[in-house]
């Protein structure tokens, strides 16, 4: 009798010990446990081995981390079908409980939830062969409940996604539809697991652009993987000022100002590309760059994320006054353009019919602010402004060259005006520019 026992517990250990070999040969959720069978009865034992998954990528210094099977792993709700060879009086269908468990004659109670198809035919065989000679069980998954992963940030659909056979991170991101950025080395993408306890950081470059296999981590049911865009003064730069579209554009991979301008919708018919300046990150000083000449750029000025493009307004201005132009008033000098007169009166319009070229006069302050007027005869720059020779010579002296804060004067004959008493509210307008620049230019 006593033989009889000590042979029963014999046994029972002896199932005990395969089981553990087969569970440690096996990749095994944290909140798993090993069923120690005892006749019919099942009794668990926790799992006193997490398994412990990276945080940071592979390194190519380092040995490849291990990858985890691309088997299915059964989940709650499964249906399966076990056979056992030579006796179909054991087949059987069962749907795996939701603590993740089955019944099976001769075996009992088997945890299989988060095992795959091999991984719960071990354990079968373990309670098996108590009772059959090298028993060949066969485990068929009918029926799967498929798993959900979840993705968040620049994508065309976030959200959750039906876990597919096998996938992986790229699958995810394919699925979703791709990422919305134009730049995938502004973002950052971390796989989340098991509820924040673990995490991937994953390099979007190297992901995909290469592809890279240890980068592009096999999912799991419950998985969160988080795209975010980098802050933008990592990423971006600001152009300002006279351009089509003010505001934060992604920094030209060349540093180039003029590909940022572009981005920015360009400059507008207002904007002085010659006083234009850069500003390094936040109350940096600014430093000035002549965008007229592309070619002449030094390399020290390209953009970086971070910086400010600041395209200032061109401020210079002269003005027309009196009857004998159609358009009188404040007439724009663009950057970097020495205006002539015959040039001014172009910009207004032309003269009149009445006007009274003759006695035309430029009203110009001097630097204490006080008007000073010069007439000038402008009969003589119309009448020969293609003409060569002597007459050439007198219009090129005569259409001279207008500074900001001018004031030209054409009257009518029928009305002829004294100076620039006619012209006193350009005048104002006149002084007031002159006063603005000399102050910029202090």
């Amino acid at each position: 009798m006593r033989n009889k026992q000590a042979t029963r517990y014999m046994i029972a250990l002896g199932a005990v010990v395969s089981s553990q070999s087969v569970w440690a040969s096996g990749i095994v959720p944290s909140s798993a446990v090993i069923p120690i069978v005892l006749g019919q009865q099942a009794l668990r034992k926790p799992e006193s081995r997490p398994v412990l998954l990276p945080s940071t990528p592979v390194s190519k210094n380092t040995a490849p981390l291990p990858v985890a099977p691309t088997r299915y792993k059964v989940r709650s709700g499964d249906s399966l079908e076990i056979k056992i060879m030579g006796r179909p009086e054991l087949t059987q269908s069962m749907t795996v409980a939701p603590d993740g468990t089955i019944i099976y004659p001769y075996v009992g109670e088997v945890a299989v939830a988060g095992d795959s198809v091999m991984q719960i035919i071990s354990k079968l065989k373990i309670g098996l062969k108590r009772q059959f000679e090298n028993p060949q069980p066969i485990v068929s998954v009918l029926k799967r409940q498929m798993g959900e992963v979840s993705i968040l940030g620049p994508v065309k659909e976030p959200g959750k996604k039906e876990l597919g056979d096998d996938w992986r991170v790229l699958n995810l991101i394919a699925e979703a539809g791709g990422m919305t950025v134009e730049r995938t080395e502004f973002v950052t993408i971390r796989l989340v697991r098991r509820g924040g306890q673990v995490t991937f950081n994953v390099d979007p470059v190297q992901l995909l652009g290469s592809g890279d296999p240890n980068l592009n981590y096999l999912l799991e049911d419950g998985d969160l993987l988080v795209i975010q865009e980098r802050d933008k003064n990592e990423t971006m730069v600001q152009v300002l000022g006279e351009v089509g579209k003010p505001g934060y554009v992604v920094a030209p991979r060349d540093g180039s100002p003029l590909a940022a301008l572009a981005a920015a919708g360009g400059s507008s018919s207002k904007a002085a590309l010659s006083r234009a300046s850069i500003r390094r990150g936040s109350g940096g000083t600014p430093i000035p760059v002549d965008l007229t000449n592309p070619d002449r750029l030094p390399q020290s000025l390209q953009l970086g994320p971070g910086d400010t493009l600041v395209i200032p307004a061109n401020v210079s201005q002269v003005f027309l006054a009196g009857s004998g132009v159609i358009k009188p008033g404040m007439v724009e000098l663009p950057d970097k353009i020495q205006p002539t007169i015959y040039w001014a009166i172009q910009q207004a319009g032309g003269t009149t019919q009445e006007a009274d070229l003759k006695n035309a006069s430029i009203t110009r302050l001097a630097p204490n602010g006080a008007p000073i007027t010069e007439k000038i005869d402008l009969e003589k720059v119309m009448k020969n402004r293609t003409a060569q020779g002597k007459d050439a010579e007198v219009a090129a002296r005569l259409n001279r060259m207008l500074m900001p804060g001018d004031i030209l004067e054409i009257p009518t004959k029928r009305r002829r005006s004294g100076g620039f008493r006619l012209g006193f509210n350009e005048l104002a307008l006149g002084l007031s520019t002159f006063l603005m620049l000399r102050q910029a230019g202090n």
